[in-house]
């Protein structure tokens, strides 16, 4: 398993819906101005997963 999937925290897809979905139900938790090192991870991650 990649390290996207694992940040994700989703098993390993091809589904847009499925990492769209899990991506903004992560966001919140990696706002870019409280944790601007978490959402660059956290888009990196979706980025690689697409």
């Amino acid at each position: 398993m990649k390290n996207c999937w694992k940040i994700l925290d989703i098993e390993e897809t091809t589904d847009v819906d499925i990492i769209r979905r899990a991506y903004l139900a992560l966001l919140p938790s990696f706002h870019p101005e409280t944790d601007p090192q978490g959402f660059k991870q956290l888009r990196q991650a979706y980025e690689e997963a697409l």
